[in-house]
């Protein structure tokens, strides 16, 4: 009975986290968020601000469930080795690219969706600034830590490598089909968290985190240039 209750552990520690990421980001968002929105009269730059005050206590919360699990910092594997660094710059390039196919298997699944562009004309520079800045960088490093540093490592240890990237790939896009109500992104978000885990997997969690950046700062700049052209 001791072994089968220390195996399940992992997997505890990995469904709580993501649980707790998940429920924090909801009510930081779509309840906060919306609020702070109609006393700013500045959608994106409330939604930026009510996800950025989340972020350290998330990540605090998830950082606990995994120490006490024994996944603790030299278990998350944070390595900036020149072969993590290129790895997840190369990684990060490939996933801005990659919905250019994976977006048509969306829209055969799913029908084709109305665009939803969070930038517009009537965007403010604030909100411009912290899109680039929380979406660019902060979410992703925060997201790392938990979806890779945590939740992998914990289903790693019990599943090994293959499923456990498997599983933490389908509840990080389960958790954005939540959060973002973008099941039209399914099979964009499965590829692009598969992509996040073989970098963790075999490089570290730092290359998967360079990767996140890497990918999110330059859709998110593209995003702003495209929107400024038009």
């Amino acid at each position: 009975m001791g072994s089968s209750r220390s195996s399940d552990r992992p997997v505890r520690t990995a469904i709580v986290s993501a649980a707790v990421w998940t429920l924090i980001e909801v009510i930081s968002r779509q309840v906060v968020g919306r609020k702070l929105g109609q006393r700013l009269n500045d959608g994106l730059a409330a939604d930026m601000l009510a996800t950025l005050s989340a972020l350290p206590v998330t990540s605090a919360l998830v950082a606990r469930l995994g120490t006490e699990n024994d996944i603790k910092a030299e278990r998350r594997e944070y390595r900036l080795t020149p072969r993590a660094v290129i790895g997840g710059l190369v990684g990060g390039i490939v996933c801005v690219f990659l919905p250019a196919v994976t977006m048509r298997v969306d829209s055969v699944l799913f029908g084709e969706q109305p665009e939803h562009n969070v930038i517009n004309d009537e965007t403010s520079v604030a909100g411009r600034s912290l899109f680039a800045a929380v979406n660019g960088v902060a979410i992703p490093v925060a997201e790392e830590f938990t979806w890779r540093g945590i939740v992998q490592s914990a289903l790693t240890d019990r599943f090994g490598g293959t499923t456990g990237i498997g599983l933490t790939g389908t509840l990080f896009a389960l958790k954005h089909v939540v959060v973002d109500r973008s099941r039209n992104r399914l099979t964009t978000l499965l590829a692009i968290g598969t992509v996040f885990g073989i970098l963790r997997y075999r490089l570290g969690t730092g290359a998967s985190t360079i990767a996140h950046v890497t990918a999110n700062l330059l859709a998110s700049l593209i995003a702003l240039a495209v929107q400024r052209s038009e």
